[in-house]
């Protein structure tokens, strides 16, 4: 009788909480993207490039902020010009000189499909979720190339909820940002950090606490936006790291390098693996764009995972 009572209690305590999130509105504060680590070896060619936005999304898609949630970014302002502004920023302090045009008249424009941030919690008890994706169509450099990016962090607020504000907020924008930059820059620019500055990163990735509070992981980001492919091994050893994190930003990064010859690891991390690895594994196979991981993508899409597992959707759709 005492274990059926406190079972009910339990329910009653999950179902007030939620009652009280869906009534609720959280704002968090939005900082500029600070420049990443990684600088791009120097060209001669000093041509000032410009891009645009355009916002494309419809219906559900539109709103930024979505989920269990109601959440405020008021310090982002404007997203669109957010993505624009620090995207110029990212790419400028990588040596690539951009400008962020408003108009309609830049050389390039990224036609934004999908922009998001995705918000899950499910219990007072349970980590708050938040799931950044982001999809375009670059256009302007040869044909159509979508650009897209995907970054899920997680936190346990123990004191205040605004502990969740840098991982679950400032953090994926940041990653997100500089995962755009990174792409913009393999398919327009083709600028590459050397296997100097490649080192460097890798040997910055201390041993030791490599949890999501260290944030190590950032440094594995930013061998994905070295544009080497000196990075692909280090990052292969690290995506058997024992910290989930570590491996989800190895993943991610393979993808973000386009590192084609790996499809066959991306594959069976995809189908062995569980969670975060493999819908990262998912999200490296699309960012590939060879015939094999297209049509990879498009069986996931025909796939139960796809029907059944909301993240393996939403990785799925961001690629044609």
């Amino acid at each position: 009788m005492a274990i059926q009572l406190n079972t009910l209690s339990l329910k009653f305590i999950v179902f007030v909480f939620a009652l009280l999130l869906s009534g609720c509105t959280k704002s968090f504060n939005i900082k500029p993207v600070p420049p990443p680590n990684n600088v791009y070896t120097s060209v001669l060619t000093t041509e000032t490039r410009s891009f645009g936005l355009s916002d494309a999304r419809t219906g559900e898609a539109k709103p930024l902020n979505a989920g269990t949630l109601s959440v405020e970014l008021p310090d982002m302002g404007d997203e669109m010009n957010y993505l624009g502004d620090n995207l110029a920023r990212v790419l400028n302090a990588q040596g690539i000189q951009v400008a962020y045009d408003k108009g309609e008249n830049s050389d390039l424009k990224l036609k934004v499909l999908n922009y998001r941030i995705r918000n899950l919690r499910t219990s007072g008890f349970s980590p708050y979720h938040t799931f950044t994706t982001f999809s375009a169509d670059l256009i302007g450099s040869g044909a159509p190339q979508r650009i897209t990016a995907y970054f899920k962090n997680s936190k346990v607020p123990v004191w205040a909820f605004r502990e969740v504000e840098r991982p679950c907020y400032q953090i994926p924008l940041e990653v997100v940002v500089k995962e755009i930059a990174a792409k913009l820059n393999a398919h327009v620019f083709k600028r590459a950090a050397s296997n100097e500055t490649v080192e460097k990163i890798v040997k910055s990735i201390m041993p030791g606490s490599a949890d999501a509070a260290s944030e190590q992981y950032l440094k594995v980001l930013e061998l994905g936006y070295t544009n080497n492919p000196a990075a692909i091994e280090p990052l292969v050893r690290l995506t058997s790291h024992e910290e989930t994190i570590m491996r989800e930003a190895a993943i991610s990064a393979l993808g973000i390098l386009g590192a084609k010859e790996k499809f066959p690891l991306l594959k069976t991390i995809y189908e062995t693996k569980y969670n975060i690895d493999k819908s990262m594994a998912l999200k490296s196979i699309g960012d590939l764009d060879t015939p094999q991981a297209r049509d990879f993508i498009r069986q996931v899409k025909m796939s139960e995972a796809y029907k059944d597992d909301e993240t393996i959707k939403e990785v799925a759709d961001l690629y044609p």
